[in-house]
């Protein structure tokens, strides 16, 4: 991992993550829409090592994720929120450990850049179709 991760007291995972989308893959899932307890998540892979991957999660209402998938709002706009959970995950996608953290917290190269809307071809994916 980077080492300009600004991290402390980690704590055991919580809850239970169902995999809803994946908006973005390359080598891998990069952007994700996660689900648990009733409440939809935006996860985007922010760094790896050799031993886990580190993704930034942030809830997201169902406006959010419409105005995503639209290409009107940005992924570092839907991850910025006041607390962030910053997950680490190994190769199955199993959570080893959490932070939570504020958006002061992190450096500009864990968040997504600022004009990261998604690709066009995700875009056009999820237009509603013609009548």
């Amino acid at each position: 991992m980077r080492s300009t991760w600004n991290l402390s007291n980690p704590s055991s995972p919580t809850g239970s993550w169902t995999e809803r989308e994946v908006l973005l893959a390359f080598n891998g899932p990069q952007l994700v829409v996660l689900e648990s307890d009733g409440k939809l998540y935006l996860s985007v892979a922010s760094d790896a090592d050799e031993t886990a991957t580190r993704w930034l999660r942030s809830p997201i209402t169902p406006a959010e994720f419409n105005a995503l998938v639209s290409g009107t709002t940005t992924v570092r706009d839907c991850i910025l929120k006041p607390e962030i959970l910053v997950v680490d995950t190994d190769a199955d996608g199993h959570s080893l450990k959490e932070f939570r953290v504020a958006p002061g917290d992190l450096s500009e190269d864990d968040l997504p850049a600022s004009d990261s809307v998604l690709p066009d071809d995700v875009v056009a994916m999820h237009e509603a179709p013609a009548r």
